[in-house]
């Protein structure tokens, strides 16, 4: 049963201290989201969007690299790039959409991202029984480098400040 629930997630519900990292890392991911739009205000978006796409890779790499606390303190880096990559894409979103599309819009989103975690977990699941966690990191690490560098980072390039004439009309 432990190997079917792996394959299905990716990981094991019974896995010793499985609850308490988990909750550690949805602390973190609301902290960075609460964090979000003071980093914007302060650093830019065009920085902090860059950040949401290479924090992903560090953390990838680094957890295929160090096991145990160190590869745990690395996966922070993907978990706090999800905490700020929801509110600067929600805030990015709510700015250039106007309002009649933007339900659509953000639901078409979170369509996305679900489907993608319903299609890559049980291959990341299957993987790691077949080649190994480091492996499945490093092709994880691969993935976010290139949805960093065909769909990121795009997005950091375009990123215009918008000024009040230039907001959608609602």
């Amino acid at each position: 049963m432990n190997r079917n629930i792996r394959l299905l997630y990716g990981f094991s519900f019974f896995d010793p201290f499985f609850g308490v990292l988990h909750a550690g890392y949805n602390l973190i991911i609301g902290l960075a989201g609460t964090s979000a739009a003071v980093g914007a205000e302060r650093c830019g978006r065009r920085p902090m969007f860059a950040a949401i796409g290479v924090l992903p890779i560090i953390g990838y790499f680094g957890m295929a690299s160090f096991f145990g606390w160190g590869g745990i303190l690395l996966g922070t880096l993907v978990q706090v790039s999800r905490g700020l990559g929801d509110v600067l894409f929600l805030n990015a979103l709510n700015e250039k959409v106007s309002s009649a599309f933007r339900a659509t819009a953000i639901s078409m989103a979170n369509l996305g991202t679900r489907a993608s975690f319903a299609l890559l977990g049980p291959l990341v699941g299957y993987g790691i029984d077949a080649w190994g966690l480091p492996s499945i990191l490093s092709a994880l690490g691969i993935l976010a480098s290139i949805v960093f560098v065909f769909l990121l980072l795009p997005l950091v390039l375009q990123e215009m400040a918008l000024t009040p004439a230039d907001a959608p009309r609602e």
